[in-house]
């Protein structure tokens, strides 16, 4: 559970980003106004900031797996969320805001941002259960 935790905390501070004015600038996401919306960009900011941060305390912390399966599982959610990852389409999709994507360059993007997370949730899954 621990891992799916961090996981979904990932997955929210990248909408909490995704939202804000420098980003996609969206002021709905589910029918509710945004982070940024609400509370302001800098607390929007932080918060996205505050639940990455805590998605490793709370992976690193578990203490249903052993010491080692929680030092792979942080190194796969880092690869995973970083630019090698969900960062790194999330630059390809601000690139595509300018000009147009190629089809391999869309493939990448989705691979990437939202491919990734998918990814490491099976394997995560596989590690926690030994």
């Amino acid at each position: 559970m621990d891992f799916a935790v961090a996981l979904e905390f990932i997955h929210t501070y990248s909408l909490i980003h995704d939202d804000l004015p420098c980003m996609d600038n969206d002021d709905m996401r589910r029918g509710k106004p945004t982070n940024h919306k609400v509370f302001g960009e800098a607390i929007a900011l932080l918060a996205g900031d505050a639940l990455l941060t805590n998605a490793f305390s709370v992976a690193v912390s578990s203490e249903l797996v052993s010491k080692d399966s929680r030092l792979k599982a942080v190194t796969l959610i880092s690869r995973a969320a970083g630019d090698a990852g969900m960062i790194g389409g999330q630059v390809t999709d601000i690139e595509g805001e300018s000009r147009k994507l190629d089809f391999d360059e869309l493939i990448q993007l989705h691979s990437l941002k939202t491919g990734k997370l998918i990814e490491v949730s099976a394997a995560l899954g596989c590690l926690a259960a030994g």
